[in-house]
């Protein structure tokens, strides 16, 4: 990911997206949390393979999300989601790149 961009994050799940009440992803850099995004920042989920059946997550972060992030330094994300039953899910935690752009200034109208 580079900062300053509006990079669009795809996820692929072996969890139903129907079943979960409560589902959040958290971008961490050195030791603290940058961001968080939630269920209602997913703009499609669509349900893909057959065996076992994967669900396919997107969404997008914008150009002062991005700039949140420090370049160069590491960066994780975990998806996290707990259940009606009382049963929580963690994924493994991913690791992230974040490249740096010359041009630190916010393009259009991002919000």
């Amino acid at each position: 990911m580079k900062r300053l961009t509006t990079p669009t994050h795809e996820f692929l799940l072996e969890i139903d997206p129907s079943e979960w009440d409560e589902f959040r992803i958290t971008y961490k850099q050195a030791g603290r949390i940058v961001l968080e995004r939630t269920e209602a920042d997913v703009y499609h989920i669509e349900e893909t393979g057959t065996n076992p059946i994967k669900y396919k997550l997107w969404y997008r972060l914008t150009q002062v999300e991005t700039q949140m992030f420090q370049a160069n330094v590491k960066t994780e994300i975990q998806i996290r989601c707990h259940y009606p039953d009382g049963t929580s899910f963690a994924s493994d935690i991913i690791p992230m790149n974040v490249a740096e752009v010359l041009n630190q200034e916010i393009l259009g109208d991002d919000d």
